[in-house]
């Protein structure tokens, strides 16, 4: 993943922490568990502090793709297995990428 995700330290770490919570969230999942364990051993970020929202700047070449996620899930589903299912959307953070993905999908 470093080759291709140029904060690869800052992402790796809220990663980690987000998979904690989840875990947490559902009184322990041991995969949640073992992924965050191994990406806090990437340390945390070094430099300014992360803000609201941590990007995800992806190297393709020459080309930089900064992106931001969101996590959407079911408030009161009827179907129990709904209740469990998140859905990551990521959305561009920038002019460039924006532009770069609309082409992309043309």
């Amino acid at each position: 993943m470093p080759q291709v995700v140029e904060n690869w330290a800052e992402v790796a770490h809220h990663s980690a922490l987000r998979l904690r919570t989840e875990s947490a969230a559902q009184g322990g999942i041991p995969a949640f568990d073992r992924v965050a364990a191994d990406l806090a051993k990437v340390g945390k970020p070094t430099g300014q502090a992360a803000g609201a929202v941590v990007p995800l700047i992806l190297c393709l070449g020459d080309q930089h793709l900064s992106l931001f996620g969101t996590i959407a899930q079911f408030g009161t589903p009827e179907d129990v297995l709904l209740d469990a299912l998140k859905i990551e959307l990521f959305f561009p953070t920038d002019e460039a990428t924006r532009r770069f993905l609309e082409d992309a999908a043309a």
